[in-house]
């Protein structure tokens, strides 16, 4: 395949295929789940920001975890709402790419803000006496902007170099920007990039939830003990 010049790329998203009466049908449904989504999320953070018997380290990561998911569907969903109703295909280079940058930066920090909340649940149940003190709201800030930098570190780098990859194709069999679709069509020698995001994932995916499963085995095993004695 020829090379495209990589500043005249603009990718072609496939979408969801079939006749306009199931666009239209499908188009509705993601609509109401995203909309959904949105007023769920939004009646959270209301509720917890607005109540301040709510305002403990639990709450915190969770409006945090709701306001990250509320950004990451719709990073998603505006331009996918957009081929249904333009039926405009097509999406240029640097908006594939910040979309697909967005979307993996902000799943992985929800990943890590769930982390962080199993940590926040096995301090809470194994030292109870000890949670205000440990578990203070300068350490929970740091947890969260933890979560964000880690994030960004290990996504921008396999972003940035694929971006700067030449293609030989243009057309994503996708419906948004997904990194592994782009890949297959970058012409060179894709090990490094493929090296780099297997490094991201072991450190977003592999190590948290190892110490997610390691921080719940604790909570169960209190839970046991307390109720057998």
């Amino acid at each position: 395949m020829e090379k495209i010049n990589n500043s005249l790329v603009e990718f072609v998203l496939e979408g969801f295929h079939g006749n306009n009466t199931f666009q239209a049908f499908l188009f509705t449904i993601l609509h109401l789940v995203y909309l959904v989504t949105l007023a769920g999320n939004g009646i959270i953070i209301f509720i917890i920001c607005a109540d301040h018997r709510l305002h403990s380290p639990m709450y915190f990561f969770l409006v945090c975890l709701s306001f990250m998911e509320t950004i990451g569907i719709s990073a998603v969903d505006y331009k996918l709402f957009a081929i249904f109703i333009t039926a405009d295909h097509t999406f240029s280079k640097s908006g594939c790419t910040t979309q697909s940058f967005f979307y993996f930066f902000l799943s992985s920090t929800d990943f890590l803000l769930l982390t962080v909340m199993s940590v926040d649940r096995f301090v809470a149940l194994c030292f109870p006496l000890r949670y205000s003190s440990i578990m203070r709201l300068s350490l929970c800030i740091k947890m969260v902007v933890s979560c964000f930098v880690i994030s960004f570190l290990c996504i921008l780098y396999p972003t940035f170099t694929l971006s700067r990859a030449p293609f030989c194709g243009n057309v994503l069999d996708h419906f948004f920007c997904d990194g592994a679709a782009m890949m297959k069509l970058v012409c060179i020698d894709i090990s490094f990039i493929k090296l780099s995001n297997f490094i991201s994932s072991f450190i977003i995916l592999i190590v948290p939830l190892v110490i997610t499963s390691i921080s719940y085995i604790f909570i169960v095993s209190t839970v046991i003990k307390n109720a057998i004695s």
